[in-house]
């Protein structure tokens, strides 16, 4: 089985040319990994949500959109809480302690509410897809690769 990760930008260097939704040949990438004549399996990281249903034939019960703040969180080293691992650097994060535990921040969070709340938001409008993919990335736009935005 392969699977394919969306790029996402980390750390000083951004290389905006390697961005799947900025590939000339996007359209043939989803055809060519969702043909029924491929030899491997093929999975997709929840990056690639948006691209996955508004380019291929995809069964929406086989796939879920990210699920950071939903269903998971990142702890770093520093024992700073995101719901997202790449929001690491770019927030502040919630700092884990003696007063404040993983369920605190888990439900009371402002961070965490923030990232809920946009997967829940009207930000796609009437896109057919929007219950499934949930508006894409809250962090970069750039990931977002179904077109319709």
């Amino acid at each position: 089985m392969i699977v394919f990760l969306n790029y996402k930008p980390s750390g000083r260097k951004v290389f905006e040319k390697k961005f799947l939704r900025l590939s000339t040949r996007l359209e043939e990438f989803f055809r060519l990994a969702t043909s029924p004549q491929r030899k491997l399996k093929v999975g997709f990281d929840a990056c690639c949500v948006s691209g996955v249903f508004a380019r291929t034939n995809t069964n929406t019960s086989m796939v879920d959109a990210c699920d950071a703040g939903r269903f998971s969180m990142y702890v770093s080293e520093d024992l700073k809480v995101y719901p997202c691992s790449y929001q690491s650097g770019l927030a502040e994060g919630d700092q884990l302690d003696n007063e404040t535990t993983l369920l605190d921040i888990w439900t009371k969070s402002r961070n965490m509410g923030v990232f809920r709340s946009y997967f829940s938001s009207d930000r796609c409008g009437e896109c057919n897809y929007r219950s499934v993919c949930m508006n894409g990335c809250p962090l970069f736009e750039e990931l977002v690769v179904c077109g319709n935005r």
